[in-house]
């Protein structure tokens, strides 16, 4: 979930924790605080690790926002790397591991957060004004996978667009503004 049209001079400071990506068990994963998953919020300008765990090499695809590949030869030796754009930034495995997928959304408040297992959220310190609320979630869905022509082995898959849903929201203050959202089955 994330607010659109946000002022960022009249944003609450930045208090989301930094970010890390990491090659860890055969998966992408995206540390951020105490929260490990596939999904992380950096803000603008500020830097992200990138690293492995494992002994092989891997190569980490940036897609969206920002496009790079990021080889990490060596366990345990991170990268940092800074963006300068907003938006959204599709990682992936640049080295045949095609199931592993992640996202970092790039932005310059600290209005962005991840559901808890109920499908609930919460902004707070917003300041007084109309935005769009933004839901999103990637969508698992295969689109079509691309084979390696020697081997014939699966070797990157492209996923169908994301879910998204917005609607406008007005932000008093003192006041409680709630939201529902629902997707499609």
């Amino acid at each position: 979930m994330f607010l659109r049209q946000v002022d960022p001079t009249k944003a609450k400071p930045w208090d989301l924790p930094p970010v890390v990506v990491e090659f860890h068990d055969a998966q992408l994963l995206v540390l951020q605080g105490e929260r490990t998953g596939r999904c992380g919020f950096i803000r603008t300008g500020e830097p992200v690790t990138m690293q492995s765990t494992e002994s092989y090499l891997h190569i980490l695809r940036g897609r969206g926002a920002a496009f790079f590949a990021c080889a990490l030869p060596e366990p345990r030796h991170p990268l940092t790397r800074t963006f300068d754009s907003c938006g959204r930034i599709d990682l992936t495995s640049a080295d045949g591991g095609y199931w592993q997928s992640a996202e970092l959304f790039v932005c310059d408040h600290p209005y962005y957060t991840l559901s808890d297992t109920e499908g609930r959220f919460r902004f707070t310190d917003v300041p007084v004004g109309q935005y769009d609320l933004v839901v999103w979630h990637p969508n698992w869905t295969v689109a079509r996978m691309e084979r390696n022509p020697e081997s014939g082995l699966p070797w990157r898959v492209i996923y169908a667009p994301s879910l998204e849903r917005s609607r406008p929201v007005v932000v008093s203050r003192g006041q409680v503004t709630l939201a529902n959202f629902t997707f499609p089955d």
